[in-house]
C-alpha cells in the first residue's frame, strides 16, 4: 500500500505507475465456485453438524467449529468419497484440514507437475488447520488442483477438508489478507481481508495538484495587479532631457530708476553693454572710432549723474 508520507515525487511515480500488489485469498470449503466434490461427502457446518461422520460421531470428540474456518468442513472417506477439484487464480496454494485418528490419505496434482500424497498421521487428538499440500513458484495465472482419496496401511480412510489459502500478484487487484496464525496447539485466527484505498490516494493526489494550481494562479494575479496599479504613477512624472538643468529660482526683475535722468541714463548703459556684446559678437560692420566717441558721450553723461547725486543702485 502506498503511503501519503513518500516524498511528492515517490508518490506520484507509485499513484501514477502500475504497482503490483502481492495478496493471498482464503477459499472455503463451502465456496462452490473453488471447491468441487466427487462422490459421497458429507458437508459439515456449525448449524447442520454430522452424526455419523468420523468426527461427530456419538462416540467420538466433538469437533470445535469455532477453530474451524468459517466454522464449516468437508468429510469424506473412501470409498464412498473419490475426491474432487480446487479451481483458483494466483502462484501458490496451500490446502489445510482437520486431522483425526486413522485419518486416511489424499493425493494431490496438478497439470504439469508429480503427484504429491499426503497421509494423515496416528493421533489421538484431533488437531485443526493442519497443512496437508503446498506447492509454490507456480505461473500466475488459473490453475486446477486435482486430489482423490486414498486409505493408508494402517486402515484409515477418513479426510477432513477445511479451507485453502491462494497466493497472487495482480496489478489491478489490492485485495490482501492477512495470513492465519498458528498457535503451538495448531489453531487459527481467523483472517482478515483488507483492501488498499487506491481510489483515496489517486484522489487526494489529484486534489493536492488542483489546490497548489489555484494558489499559484492567484498569487500570480495579485502580483500582476500590484504592478500594473504602479506603472500609472511613474507616468505622472515630467521627465527632463539627461544634462539639463532643473529649472531656477525666478528671474529678479529688471530695477528701472525712477528719476528720468537716471532712467535715461540707465537706458542708454544697457544700450551700450547690448551694443558691445554684438560688438564683441561680430568681426565686422563697425569702426573703432565710433565705438570711442559712443564711451566718451557715455562717461560725460555719468559725470552729470553724479555730480546731479541721482546714481543708479549697484548691482
Amino acid at each position: 500500500m502506498t503511503s501519503l508520507c513518500l516524498p511528492g515525487w515517490r508518490l506520484l511515480l507509485t499513484t501514477f505507475l502500475p504497482v503490483v500488489m502481492a495478496g493471498t485469498k482464503y477459499l472455503d470449503d463451502s465456496d462452490p465456485s473453488a471447491w468441487a466434490f466427487i462422490g459421497s461427502w458429507n458437508a459439515v457446518s456449525s448449524s447442520t453438524p454430522c452424526t455419523i461422520c468420523v468426527a461427530e460421531g456419538s462416540n467420538k470428540e466433538k469437533v470445535q467449529f469455532s477453530k474451524a474456518y468459517n466454522e464449516t468442513y468437508h468429510d469424506g472417506a473412501v470409498p464412498g468419497a473419490k475426491g474432487g477439484t480446487i479451481t483458483f487464480k494466483g502462484n501458490a496454494i496451500q490446502v489445510y484440514g482437520l486431522q483425526v485418528n486413522f485419518g486416511g490419505a489424499v493425493n494431490f496434482s496438478l497439470p504439469g507437475t508429480s503427484v504429491v500424497r499426503y497421509e494423515s498421521p496416528e493421533s489421538s487428538l484431533l488437531n485443526y488447520n493442519f497443512k496437508m499440500f503446498e506447492a509454490t513458484g507456480l505461473k500466475e495465472d488459473t490453475h486446477i488442483l486435482t486430489f482423490s482419496l486414498d486409505g493408508t496401511t494402517n486402515g484409515g480412510t477418513a479426510t477432513l477438508l477445511d479451507y485453502a489459502i491462494v497466493e497472487f500478484a495482480d496489478t489491478t487487484s489490492s485485495s490482501t489478507s492477512s495470513s492465519a496464525s498458528r498457535t503451538a496447539s495448531g489453531s487459527e485466527s481467523q483472517p482478515s481481508h483488507s483492501k488498499a484505498p487506491v481510489g483515496a490516494i489517486v484522489g487526494g493526489v489529484l486534489g493536492g495538484i488542483v489546490v497548489l494550481l489555484i494558489v499559484a494562479i492567484v498569487l500570480f494575479k495579485i502580483r500582476r495587479r500590484r504592478r500594473d496599479s504602479w506603472v500609472p504613477a511613474m507616468n505622472d512624472l515630467e521627465p527632463y532631457a539627461q544634462g539639463s538643468e532643473a529649472p531656477g529660482p525666478p528671474a529678479r526683475p529688471a530695477f528701472e530708476p525712477e528719476n528720468s535722468l537716471s532712467s535715461s541714463v540707465f537706458r542708454k548703459q544697457k544700450s551700450l553693454i547690448g551694443d558691445s556684446h554684438s560688438v564683441s559678437q561680430s568681426s565686422s560692420g563697425r569702426s573703432e572710432p565710433a565705438m570711442e566717441e559712443r564711451l566718451r558721450q557715455l562717461e560725460s553723461e555719468m559725470r552729470q549723474v553724479r555730480s546731479a547725486g541721482n546714481l543708479p543702485p549697484a548691482y
